[in-house]
This record gives structure tokens, C-alpha cells and sequence, in this order.
């Protein structure tokens, strides 16, 4: 159980440029009801995947926090479905066995490179970023079992990639942004893109 301080941060909406009033309660709100139905219906997906930007986008022009709510919601459910059919496929074998009674099969835990070129086809299926991608398909190896040390350094990596993207936008909306060398090389290894590609996704133009 997370402390209070601790949760106080979590939920503490990311600095936007021009973000006030109902577009910031939102935001709050839904960080808050995330957090709170963590293990319902999708909603990690918000707390371990989503920054404050991409929640603005899925709550839209909401005019009622229940709107912005129910605006994510659609979006986090349609997520789990998804995460439900990959994780039977992966447990599941013939639906029933040569005795007709239901087969429970040793689920064959991935590898990081397995991981990596199935993030390819879902960030296609999904409509995702292929980091993001990747990081959901990392929380499904952990809550499937496979919590090994790698697994959870790669999801790390992956969540310091995003924040550092983050970060280097926020800088670029306000003045004329050359990202760091250590930076793009980051982005690079960590989300395995060129070095142009890289340089964009901070912020800066190659």
C-alpha cells in the first residue's frame, strides 16, 4: 500500500503549458480513479503506461469529470480485452484435451527478444507507440509469472525513455530545443531508432 506521500506524488499532474481549470481537474481526477481501480478493468494501463499528456488526449474537450472518466475508460477496457485474449492465447492450449476435459498448458515465458519483435505487430494492432507497447507487454510477462531481473531493468529503461521524451518536449514548446547528445543515444538504444528519428522524438529537428 502506497503511502500517503508517496500516492500524492503519483497523482501529481506533470507541468503543461496552458493547462488550468477543468482540463487540469480532469487530469487529476482520472489520475486519482486510476490509482484507485488499479487492478480493475485496465486502469494500470493509465498509472504504468500513460503520461499526463496522452491521458489529456484520451479524456478530449470531457465537460464533466465523469465524462473524462468514462472517456478513458472506453479506452483502458479496450486495452484489456486485448491483454485477456493474449494472456489465453499464451496460457491455453486446445480448448479441451483427448479426454474432452479442459487442458491447463505451461504457459513458455518470453525472452526479452521475443518481446521486442512481438511489440512490432501490436504497436500495428494496438494504435501504440512501439515502447509503449513493449512496457504492456512487460507487465503482462510480470503478472504471468516471469519476473525476472531483466524484465523488470528493460521496463525500467523503457519508463526513463519516456520521461526523458517528455521532458525534452516540454522544453521544446517554449523555445528552440537541440536535444543532448546523451540523450538521442538513449532514445536510440533504448526504443531502437535511427538517430533522426531519435532527435524528433525529442523535440528537435535532425
Amino acid at each position: 500500500m502506497q503511502g500517503k506521500g508517496r500516492l500524492e506524488a503519483a497523482l501529481a499532474p506533470t507541468p503543461i503549458s496552458g493547462l488550468e481549470g477543468k482540463g487540469m481537474t480532469n487530469l487529476v481526477k482520472v489520475k486519482e480513479f486510476a490509482h484507485l481501480n488499479y487492478k480493475v478493468d485496465g486502469w494500470d494501463f493509465v498509472v504504468e503506461a500513460m503520461t499526463d499528456k496522452e491521458i489529456l488526449e484520451a479524456v478530449g474537450d470531457a465537460p464533466t469529470v465523469a465524462q473524462a472518466i468514462d472517456n478513458v475508460r472506453r479506452l483502458v477496457e479496450l486495452w484489456d480485452g486485448r491483454r485477456t485474449d493474449i494472456e489465453k492465447t499464451a496460457f491455453w492450449g486446445s480448448p479441451r484435451g483427448p479426454q474432452g476435459q479442459g487442458q491447463h498448458e505451461e504457459m513458455e515465458m518470453k525472452t526479452l527478444t521475443d518481446i521486442r519483435e512481438l511489440a512490432i505487430t501490436r504497436e500495428r494492432e494496438w494504435g501504440v507507440p512501439r515502447g509503449r507497447a513493449e512496457a504492456m507487454l512487460l507487465n503482462m510477462e510480470i503478472g504471468a509469472g516471469n519476473d525476472t531481473p531483466e524484465i523488470h531493468a528493460r521496463l525500467k529503461a523503457l519508463k526513463a525513455a519516456n520521461g526523458l521524451i517528455q521532458e525534452n518536449l516540454m522544453r521544446a514548446m517554449n523555445s528552440s530545443h537541440v536535444p543532448s547528445v546523451s540523450d538521442v543515444f538513449f532514445i536510440m538504444n533504448t526504443l531502437v531508432m535511427s538517430q533522426d528519428d531519435a532527435v524528433i522524438a525529442l523535440g528537435g529537428n535532425p
